[in-house]
């Protein structure tokens, strides 16, 4: 942030977080999440002790794969992609390490170490001359999650009890529930935006509006909700400029014979 160009960008990603078109997008996800909440609550897999763990999963998945949702129109196996990240061996680290704590003490000495580590590991990867530095942060953040695995599975060990409950259950299966049924919306908002930007070029390409109508009516009913004959659409057939409805059918049958 002590970079002008940091800070130029920064007020530019403020500005582009609160653009009418954003604001809305995040209150349809707040609203799906909602719904989501609401369905899981009916059938007992959720209750106000999973609160914090929804938020986390808001702004760290949900948030993000809206961000991202140009990545869905690119890559054909996203949707696959997703779920497969959410069953990782890692992620399951991940979440028996966080189920216990260090005493106070060693946590107050071990948290911000960690964080400056993390920091600097993040800062190392942006530089290739910093590469070598990069792999001994690496090795370093490897041994730390060695050894918080090696203290969970004592604790489990000891207290296995209090580890094997519902509760664990549902905190570990919630994120992966809520990512899975997340993926209906995150479908439908990408086919939102692509057919939103092949709008736009066909009213900039295309000055008369009733003709401009008629184009994106025939490719709404050629694709209707299939992302992948959309994105063929985009890809294969360049839009040109439409001088007649006979233009337009031409283009169509080029594309079903395409």
């Amino acid at each position: 942030m002590s970079k002008g160009s940091i800070r130029h960008s920064f007020l530019g990603v403020l500005r582009a977080l609160f653009a009418k078109k954003m604001i809305l997008a995040v209150v349809c996800i707040l609203l799906y999440t909602l719904l989501i909440v609401i369905v899981l609550e009916r059938i007992g897999f959720w209750d106000t002790s999973a609160v914090k763990d929804t938020i986390l999963w808001f702004f760290g998945v949900a948030f993000v794969m809206l961000v991202n949702v140009n990545e869905v129109v690119a890559d054909e196996n996203y949707f696959r992609k997703t779920v497969v990240d959410n069953v990782k061996l890692i992620l399951i680290l991940e979440f028996v390490a966080n189920l216990y704590s260090f005493n106070l003490a060693v946590e107050l000495v071990v948290v911000p170490i960690v964080s400056f580590i993390v920091m600097m590991n993040t800062y190392a990867g942006l530089k290739p001359e910093h590469k070598q530095a990069k792999v001994l942060l690496d090795y370093a953040l490897g041994l730390f999650g060695i050894v918080l695995i090696v203290f969970t599975i004592r604790e489990i060990s000891t207290d296995f009890q209090n580890f094997a409950t519902l509760k664990n259950m549902r905190d570990f299966l919630l994120p992966i529930v809520f990512t899975i049924a997340f993926l209906p919306f995150t479908y439908l908002m990408a086919l939102f935006v692509q057919y939103e930007s092949m709008f736009t070029s066909i009213e900039i390409v295309n000055t008369d509006s009733v003709l401009a109508r008629y184009t994106k009516w025939n490719i709404f009913a050629a694709c209707r909700l299939n992302l992948r004959k959309l994105n063929k659409f985009s890809k294969d057939v360049r839009l040109l400029r439409m001088n007649s409805r006979e233009d337009v059918l031409a283009l169509m049958e080029k594309f079903k014979n395409g």
